[in-house]
């Protein structure tokens, strides 16, 4: 798994570089991607180039690799299907709690302070309350129509990519086992955080701030490989490092 990583790192790097070029541009290079197969220096060193050079774009373009449309059909047949599953979004509008206003998110521009926010829904029974969503064919995956009533645990869950890159679509793969645990639907008794690397991140800023406003905390939150302090500012190129390691450090190749 390693070297696969660095080999398919290796060579996405030139294809990228064709983007918004011709198709034969793109065919080019990867016909030429075999030789980060073969040989391990010329893997190692177009990998160092990429940590040296390449900027968060590039990255971002790495990562959303996993949204391609052939990715996702291959994970259809690993992961099990579920009731529901259901793609909505919820307006950025503000929240009021016990008398406490939340303000929606913000970004660095106009339109950014407009965006919707993203949600998917995955759960192994049809529960009420969820007609709310306009549940349509395409969102049922299971054959039964039988509506249960609310479950008592909502698994709320935010995906990592560095606060730039990947979505729920690419972490389907293992929520979908996880829906069949936790049986997603809610009467509002229990809820649960859980989230990987930025996402752990997020979950975390939420709890401390709802701790601090004096409202509701989850009842449990899980994190994994999750960043919460850092005395400095690192480059986004940095974060592509991690993959590497992975890696044994007494190889001379990766």
């Amino acid at each position: 798994m390693k070297i696969l990583l660095t080999i398919i790192l290796a060579s996405f790097a030139p294809y990228y570089q064709t983007y918004n070029r011709s198709k034969t541009a793109a065919a080019a290079s990867l016909a030429t991607s075999w030789k980060y197969f073969l040989f391990p220096e010329q893997r190692a060193r177009k990998c160092a180039e990429i940590l040296r050079d390449r900027d968060y774009l590039f990255c971002q373009s790495f990562w959303n690799l996993l949204q391609r449309d052939s990715i996702k059909k291959g994970s259809h047949y690993i992961a099990p299907n579920v009731a529901v599953s259901k793609y909505f979004q919820v307006e950025p509008e503000p929240i009021e709690i016990n008398s406490i206003i939340v303000p929606p998110p913000t970004g660095l521009s106009t339109m950014q302070s407009k965006q919707l926010v993203n949600i998917k829904l995955l759960s192994h029974e049809i529960r009420e309350g969820m007609d709310k969503l306009s549940l349509q064919r395409a969102d049922l995956e299971g054959s039964s129509k039988i509506v249960l009533a609310m479950s008592d645990q909502l698994l709320m869950r935010v995906h990592g990519g560095g606060f730039i890159a990947t979505s729920s679509a690419t972490h389907e793969v293992y929520l979908k086992p996880w829906a069949l645990d936790f049986k997603l639907g809610w009467t509002g008794k229990t809820i649960l955080f859980a989230g990987d690397s930025a996402g752990g991140n997020l979950i975390t800023v939420v709890t401390v701030k709802a701790i601090e406003a004096g409202l509701r905390k989850p009842d449990a939150i899980v994190y994994f490989y999750t960043p919460f302090f850092s005395v400095i500012v690192l480059k986004l190129k940095m974060l592509m490092a991690s993959i590497f390691l992975l890696t044994d450090s007494n190889k001379y190749y990766y």
